[in-house]
């Protein structure tokens, strides 16, 4: 279809320009513009509608409006989808088409290659007489000359007895000097591609009308005298006979050949009619090429001014036009991901170098929360490390996100890092931690919806798989949830979202499976899987999820609909492990082995002056960095203390 369209467009141009060229052009003798113009027309026709415009245009953005009312499944469990049935396409009316298509092709390409054999036999049959740059082929009973590349076929007769006409040499000549030959195969060869487009048959006649043209003028330049000439085109315009791949003397209309013999066009006419070709060409441009619209990389400007378990709660929409468009936070968020380290403040990769420049340019320099969102570990030296880099100075309040822990949490809060306070949904006195909770129907129907934060519950949405979801108002099922729960077997997923709680807030979402006993140990026993990736969600928030999906997977595996947990190899048997090497001994003081040589009465020397055993260690303890040095030769031992550094040459001590 689409390639339809193409061909389409690219035959309208070519039919404009070969118009206009009827029109405008063809009766001027501005021959050589014109043999460009033929060909250049084939090609800009088939480029045209090629050519894309790209058009940028502002973008628009919607964040839609949360209404738990009228959410009837939570937006991270599948729905149901209906079965769509694909018809399957007509392949027929494509195949014929190619099929013709490749008919033509061959038909067209044998029809080309029997052309150049027969030229080819031509010449390695017959005598050949070569003349300057050019070969004369001498034919029996040839009535038209006619020209392939340098080869110039003639009558044998004529051109031995020096009846052919110089006039008619010199046009043949010039075909040959000009490679019109070239233009000629050119367009045989598109004939066979595009065989299915009569336009092409049309602007072969009039390119090789025009190769005629220039051979005329050729021979008039050269002094022939017009009338002389124009009576030798007359006697040769019987018997015609049309050649495909030459050019011959009689090829064409005689009679529009002998008006453009008379015609004499000015220069200033020729460049004023060559000009109009310039608005055909942007008329062209504009009709026939395409128009890609395509979105400004804005952002929106979105305030962000608290933050739960890493999602945004409330989000408020201010788009501020100037001549572009900025994310303004009220709390910036500093992203950390270890192993490698990278930070993001609020979505754009930072290093730590430039962390509070960069923080100072999102808050306009004043004071502002920082809330610093991690997965998991953080290292403690790298939140202390930030919080020097950010002084107390430039943040009132480190909020570290509750997916993230810190191992010496309670220095961190005395350096003002406020760990987050996370509501959590209860079923009667069991707290949902992302993991499911099992009761059986009695505790399920009798256990109130609560919070950990004391939060009273107004509503909720309760949804049994293979049910309708059923809205109930205030923390107890209602008949018509209890209703669904009875006819629900054991190990169904029973799914509570949309829980609105006092403060215009919502509690997370809650899955619990029922069972015949409650067991409260099967509530810590394997966690649900994930859940899928929203649609709208953003790059950042799919890498998340996709990793937290791979961390999953890795330690469970999903069997008969219910999640198990993946074995560990069995550890190797029979292994004995090695005794580990005893660490080495530590290090004596320096203090210590002048105690010990002082038991052994050896000589102490400070700076080179002989001092008692007593002051060595009375200098050492007031300045444990002190030089030592002792050595024992023949029984005595010697003991050198300095507070420079000492040189030993051949067992002796040596000053600087």
């Amino acid at each position: 279809m689409i390639m339809g369209i193409l061909l389409l467009k690219s035959s309208a141009c070519l039919a404009i320009l070969m118009l206009f060229y009827k029109i405008v052009l063809e009766p001027l003798s501005h021959h050589h513009f014109k043999r460009f113009y033929l060909l250049a027309a084939l090609l800009i026709s088939a480029i045209i509608p090629f050519i894309t415009f790209i058009k940028y245009v502002e973008p628009t953005f919607d964040f839609g409006v949360y209404d738990p009312e009228s959410m009837t499944t939570p937006p991270y469990f599948p729905a149901e989808l209906p079965t769509i049935t694909e018809e399957q396409p007509n392949t027929f009316l494509p195949t014929l088409l190619w099929t013709v298509y490749a008919i033509g092709v061959i038909v067209f390409s044998t029809r080309f290659i029997l052309n150049l054999f027969k030229i080819s036999s031509k010449i390695k049959r017959h005598q050949k007489v070569k003349t300057n740059n050019f070969i004369n082929v001498l034919i029996e009973k040839l009535a038209i000359p006619h020209t392939f590349f340098n080869y110039i076929f003639l009558n044998k007769s004529a051109f031995e007895n020096n009846k052919i006409p110089q006039e008619v040499l010199l046009h043949e000549q010039t075909h040959a000097k000009q490679k019109h030959s070239l233009d000629i195969l050119f367009l045989e060869i598109l004939q066979i591609i595009f065989w299915f487009n009569p336009l092409l048959y049309f602007i072969k006649k009039d390119i090789k009308l025009n190769h005629e043209f220039l051979a005329d003028q050729q021979v008039l330049k050269s002094g022939y005298h017009p009338k002389t000439y124009q009576n030798l085109l007359l006697s040769f315009s019987s018997n015609q006979k049309e050649l495909a791949l030459v050019n011959a003397i009689n090829y064409m209309s005689i009679k529009k050949r002998l008006t453009i013999m008379n015609t004499q066009t000015s220069h200033r006419t020729k460049w004023l009619r060559s000009l109009l070709l310039l608005p055909v060409l942007a008329l062209l441009l504009f009709s026939f090429s395409q128009t890609k619209e395509v979105e400004k990389e804005l952002t929106p400007a979105i305030f962000i001014q608290d933050q739960s378990n890493g999602v945004v709660k409330d989000i408020e929409e201010k788009l501020e036009k100037v001549n572009s468009l900025k994310i303004n936070y009220i709390n910036p968020t500093l992203e950390i991901n270890q192993n490698p380290l990278s930070l993001k403040l609020n979505g754009k990769p930072i290093s730590l170098q430039n962390l509070k420049e960069d923080f100072m340019k999102t808050t306009n320099g004043k004071k502002s929360e920082i809330n610093i969102e991690a997965m998991g570990e953080v290292d403690l030296a790298l939140i202390e490390k930030i919080f020097k880099i950010i002084t107390k100075e430039n943040v009132s309040k480190f909020n570290l996100s509750d997916c993230a822990y810190v191992v010496s949490y309670g220095k961190l809060q005395k350096q003002g890092i406020a760990k987050p306070q996370e509501t959590k949904t209860m079923l009667g006195y069991s707290v949902y931690n992302n993991e499911p909770i099992y009761a059986n129907k009695k505790a399920i129907i009798s256990s109130p919806v609560g919070t950990t934060s004391k939060q009273k519950v107004l509503s909720f949405n309760f949804k049994v798989p293979g049910q309708p979801t059923v809205r109930v108002k205030g923390n107890l099922l209602n008949s018509k949830a209890i209703e669904y729960l009875n006819e629900a077997k054991d190990g169904t997923k029973l799914q509570y979202f949309n829980i609105k709680i006092e403060g215009e807030k919502h509690s997370p979402p809650m899955i619990v499976y029922v069972t015949k006993k409650t067991n409260k140990k099967d509530n810590q026993l394997i966690p649900p899987p994930p859940p899928p990736i929203p649609q709208n969600a953003t790059k950042e928030q799919k890498e998340k999820y996709e990793k937290v999906t791979e961390e999953y997977y890795r330690k469970y595996k999903i069997v008969d609909g219910k999640p198990v947990k993946i074995p560990e190899p069995p550890k190797p048997k029979n292994l004995k492990k090695e005794p580990k090497p005893p660490a080495p001994p530590k290090p004596k003081s320096p203090l210590d082995t002048v105690v010990k040589m002082a038991k052994k009465g050896a000589t102490f020397y400070y700076n080179n002056e002989k001092i008692t055993s007593d002051k060595a260690i009375k200098l050492l303890k007031e300045n444990k960095n002190l030089n030592i040095s002792s050595s024992t030769n023949n029984g005595v031992s010697t003991v050198h203390i300095s507070d420079k550094p000492i040189k030993i040459i051949n067992g002796k001590v040596v000053n600087d």
